[in-house]
């Protein structure tokens, strides 16, 4: 046990020179670190010894304390240790781990009168304010994952016109996050407060729900008796700050207490604790069993893959237990290298949008029990009536064993030949919207308005194949998102952003990419030189459902790599996430279970095949529980409830042209699952993981009803 530097004042001022080394002794410490007075410590240790105070035995026990720790670090034979490389030595992943637990468990919620910790309402207009700082911090960053949050900061003076401004902008605002930045430890400092920061934020609390979070000194809430809703992070460096805010959020627990009384509200012992909602976050692998260098094995397979040609760029995450512990880009959008992959950028998911997409809404209209997996989906579909449509049945469907043909090139009928290429017919196409022209199929490219309906004829006209044996088809989920539609009224999109990615806070997924966010954050897929003749960007790859609108339940998502694996982490927890259950327990398994008749396929979820002299799509590493699906455009998503592990990869391998078999020769998808699953410590701990989450689920409280 070691004493803190003696030296400081903080308890010397109050003892005569010695006496307080003799009192540290005391009390049990080892080591007096920075005494000022040597030769007046060892005179008031000795008094203490004659006086009785400090028995010989109890020194003899300090002495034999510190002589054990120098003879287990080998100081009997004493060598000079090299400090090459003394920084990764000192900061491994374990060392990190430590940081991490530490910094989780310190974490001190002292106060949360308006009940806004764990922050659940995704929808409610929240903003957040950096006091302290000139540029963004680390905490809005990830403030900004869960949540399009608008973001400000501003130095430690305020001058009277920006808080005039600032209170004028944000008292309307259900909720303001204010974060206190570049503090100082000491009291004669003010804690590096100001005055005009501190009656910002007190003004702002009377006005509006204020969320104040500070770090640095406990000590400054001396400042903030009035505000609701204060947190303490203690520390300001980029690791405080994320875990932070993935506390706010629910992604973790808050357990910490105040070490130290700061005023009549603030009070040694105070802080709320809080359970985690399941949302996902960011950990460390250490710290959720893995180990880092096996994922980092990930990094060479995404660089081999963009040298082989495979794809110019990628981005690649991973999560266990709910918490993301790998998120990197590699390479480009293109090969021209214009612009570099970061880890937010947005890809089109292709047949990813067959589980993310049609799926999904099917799940939650079963979970209404609104339709049956057993039912012929003539009975959604009365126009399928009299056709070789109309029996087919939905669990048939999903599992690819309904007999339909693969895909219909429909853009064929569209496009003609000429001496200088493919060309578009007349009469189908516009450059600009106009009457009875407003499909958007790329930039400046409208279809005529009436040519789904010829879409839709072609489907049901289609014949069946043969026999009813597995054959992976598309022609199904178009006729999902069709029946999705005819069910609730609302086309697919629509369902969707209303019953899953809204009340998710889920900011980036979802269809027609050009409509929702800046084209530098959408990958390009292609550039078309059979069909739309330019280069595909915002704009869906697949071809079909290009001529839909850009929404069908086959194609068509486009999402970054948090907000997909939010979706996979929502289905791994049963439908339960972020404090609202999504979907019930059993409609999650209805549809995460194998066909009947078959080896690999769900309903809608591809999985894992376990018949071994099959064509393995996955790594074999992979549970038999794992489901998921690839997409065209180089994209996997799968996740493991065995393992607790969410696996995304985001790839545009068909730009500039889709016919590059090389990301599959290369097997890429597969061994970077084996990556993540080969870093796996500990399969039970992520078992244990999970049913202690499913336990947790039973008992948390319904938003709504509060039953």
């Amino acid at each position: 046990a070691f004493t803190d530097a003696l030296e400081m004042k903080g308890v010397t001022k109050h003892f005569k020179p010695g006496e307080v080394e003799a009192e540290a002794l005391l009390a049990g410490n080892d080591v007096l670190v920075l005494p000022e007075n040597m030769e007046a410590a060892f005179r008031e240790i000795k008094r203490y010894l004659s006086e009785g105070r400090i028995t010989q035995e109890a020194v003899d026990v300090h002495i034999k304390r510190v002589l054990r720790a120098k003879y287990r670090l080998g100081l009997t034979s004493f060598s000079p240790i090299s400090t090459d490389n003394l920084d990764q030595e000192l900061n491994t992943p374990f060392a990190n781990t430590i940081k991490r637990n530490i910094y989780e468990h310190a974490l001190t919620l002292v106060r949360n009168n308006d009940s806004i910790v764990p922050i659940q309402n995704l929808q409610q207009d929240i903003v957040a304010l950096s006091i302290g700082t000139e540029s963004r911090p680390k905490f809005q960053w990830r403030l900004s994952m869960f949540k399009n949050i608008p973001a400000s900061y501003v130095g430690k003076e305020i001058p009277d016109a920006t808080k005039v401004r600032l209170l004028r902008e944000f008292q309307t605002k259900k909720l303001v996050i204010i974060s206190l930045h570049g503090m100082s430890a000491f009291a004669a400092k003010n804690y590096g407060l100001t005055q005009s920061a501190i009656d910002l934020v007190n003004e702002l609390s009377q006005r509006t729900k204020v969320l104040l979070v500070v770090f640095g000194s406990p000590y400054s809430l001396t400042h903030f008796d009035k505000v609701s809703n204060v947190m303490v992070a203690y520390e300001d460096d980029d690791m405080a700050q994320e875990i932070t805010a993935d506390a706010l959020f629910g992604s973790t627990a808050i357990r910490g207490k105040l070490p130290v009384t700061a005023s009549a509200r603030s009070r040694y012992g105070d802080g709320i604790s809080t359970q985690a909602i399941f949302r996902l976050g960011y950990s460390s692998p250490e710290n959720e069993g893995m180990r880092s260098e096996e994922l980092a094995k990930i990094d060479y397979l995404a660089q081999e893959a963009i040298e082989a040609g495979a794809t110019p760029g990628c981005v690649v995450l991973a999560a266990k237990n709910g918490k993301i512990v790998y998120h990197k880009a590699f390479g480009h959008h293109s090969y021209s290298k214009n612009r570099p992959v970061q880890p937010g950028d947005i890809y089109d998911l292709a047949s990813v949008t067959k589980i993310a997409g049609g799926t999904l809404a099917l799940m939650k209209l079963y979970d209404n029990q609104l339709i049956s997996l057993n039912d012929p989906i003539g009975k959604y579909l009365p126009e399928l009536a009299g056709t070789n449509k109309e029996n087919l049945i939905l669990r048939d469907i999903l599992g690819h064993r309904a007999g339909l043909q693969p895909w219909l090139p429909f853009y064929r009928n569209t496009i003609e030949k000429s001496s200088e290429g493919p060309k578009q017919k007349a009469g189908y196409y516009t450059q600009q919207p106009t009457p009875g022209y407003e499909i958007p199929v790329a930039d400046q490219l409208y279809l005529r308005n009436d040519y789904p309906d010829s879409i839709w004829q072609e489907i049901i006209q289609s014949p069946l194949l043969p026999t009813k044996g597995y054959k992976y088809s598309d022609l199904g989920f178009y006729m999902i998102a069709r029946m999705v539609h005819r069910i609730t009224g609302q086309t697919l999109d629509t369902f969707l952003e209303e019953h899953f990615f809204c009340p998710m806070g889920l900011t980036h997924i979802g269809f027609n990419a050009w409509q929702r966010w800046e084209q530098d954050l959408v990958a390009p897929t292609e550039v078309d030189t059979y069909f739309r003749m330019q280069k595909v960007q915002c704009y869906v790859h697949d071809m079909g459902a290009a001529m839909l609108g850009g929404v069908s339940g086959h194609a068509g998502l486009f999402a970054n790599a948090t907000d997909l694996a939010a979706v996979l982490q929502m289905l791994i927890n049963q439908g339960y996430y972020g404090g609202q259950r999504f979907l019930q327990p059993e409609t999650v398994k209805a549809f995460t279970q194998r066909h009947p008749d078959s080896t690999r396929r769900g309903m809608g979820f591809d999985m894992k095949q376990t018949d071994t002299r099959m064509h393995q799509a996955t790594s074999f590493r992979l549970s038999d529980e794992a489901f998921g699906h690839d997409g065209f455009t180089g994209t996997s998503a799968w996740a493991d409830p065995e393992t607790g592990i969410v696996f995304v990869l985001l790839s545009n391998r068909t730009y500039p042209a889709q016919k590059n078999p090389a990301l599959t020769n290369l097997r890429t998808r597969q061994r970077m699952q084996s990556a993540v699953c080969n870093a796996i410590i500990s399969k039970p701990s992520a078992q244990e993981w999970v049913q202690a989450k499913i336990e947790h689920v039973d008992m948390v409280p319904d938003n709504d009803t509060g039953k």
